[in-house]
């Protein structure tokens, strides 16, 4: 039976869902968040893996294909009925590979290729699609042994997957989607074949650096931008939260409070200097606790002031110790995030 409408994710009432758990609502708001971020640090991503400026664009279109096509695979029946749990039995296909199949289909694979400056980045925004949930499943196609079935039906002819494809024109500047007259009955082997195609395709595009480069980026401003329009869905939560979190940067002078408090007026070690002004993308220092590590990196950060600082510890209890010893009271806007910061933070 055809659901009213497609969700993109469990919810309280499945027959009156919010919109941020629908199909479309929730891609709008996942396209929201990657513009967002494209906006706050498109340039500085190209930048940190030596891409040229120049390729901004061709960035921002990347990832915004990504983001539409993204979930598009949980117009699946099997997902449908997943979500809304009355279905037991494991998907034939993940919603990615179910995504992948669907936009590798004609005439969405044309319709797609007019919002990329050329072919090989549609082939780099699917393989970020594929693997927005870090990498592509393993068993994204269930075995045969599984009970899931032999086939499963893509719903393209739902009002939620027309309205999702509509927002390429919003977002994308594309005419309007091309009309799909029946819904897609994928097998076993139809999944299969065209995903294996789609590989080959990536694989040979990225023989070269730059694609390389250029998928990192889509990848992980695509899951950036899921993860933003997942967990903050009320109407502009999510880009308002990035923009605010990406504006947070410290200055010279609490970066220098903080190093000054550490050190206690001594001066800092040589092996601290010499990691302040470390010009290398990855700096490795190996040393004994207590030796001051932590303090040669805010020394480090000192050479930086204006962009943004993230310190990352090994687990929650160094996290709150590394904020506990070196935030706490210092003049720095700082925040401690892990999965206990409240009740540590009290």
């Amino acid at each position: 039976m055809t659901p009213k409408r497609l969700l993109a994710k469990s919810c309280a009432d499945p027959a009156l869902p919010p919109p941020a758990a629908t199909l479309p609502g929730h891609t709008r708001s996942v396209l929201d968040c990657a513009l967002v971020l494209l906006n706050k640090v498109g340039a500085a991503s190209l930048a940190t893996v030596g891409l040229p400026s120049g390729m901004e664009q061709r960035l921002r279109r990347c990832v915004l294909v990504a983001a539409l096509v993204h979930d598009l695979g949980k117009c699946s029946d099997h997902f449908q009925d997943m979500v809304r749990k009355a279905r037991r039995a494991p998907q034939l296909l993940r919603h990615e590979a179910a995504s992948l199949l669907l936009a590798e289909t004609e005439p969405l694979r044309s319709w797609l290729l007019g919002a990329v400056e050329v072919a090989l980045d549609l082939d780099l925004a699917y393989a970020a699609a594929a693997g927005h949930h870090r990498c592509f499943p393993s068993e994204a196609l269930a075995a045969e042994d599984r009970g899931a079935g032999c086939e499963t039906r893509l719903m393209v002819t739902h009002d939620d997957l027309v309205a999702t494809l509509a927002l390429g024109t919003s977002f994308l500047e594309l005419p309007p989607a091309p009309a799909l007259k029946s819904d897609l009955v994928v097998t076993r082997r139809d999944a299969s074949r065209a995903w294996d195609q789609a590989a080959d395709r990536v694989a040979e595009a990225l023989e070269a650096t730059t694609a390389k480069r250029l998928l990192a980026i889509v990848k992980a401003l695509l899951i950036d931008a899921d993860v933003a329009g997942s967990a903050l869905p009320k109407a502009d939560e999510g880009t308002v939260w990035i923009r605010t979190a990406l504006e947070r940067r410290p200055d010279s002078a609490g970066l220098a409070d903080i190093c000054a408090k550490r050190l206690k007026g001594a001066e800092p070690a040589p092996f601290q200097l010499a990691v302040a002004a470390s010009a290398l993308p990855v700096t490795l220092v190996e040393a004994g606790c207590g030796t001051g590590k932590t303090a040669a990196a805010y020394l480090w950060a000192m050479q930086h002031a204006g962009r943004q600082l993230w310190f990352a510890y090994p687990t929650t209890g160094t996290a709150t110790e590394g904020f506990r010893g070196y935030l706490v009271g210092a003049d720095v806007d700082a925040r401690l995030e892990h999965s206990r910061r409240e009740v540590d933070v009290d």
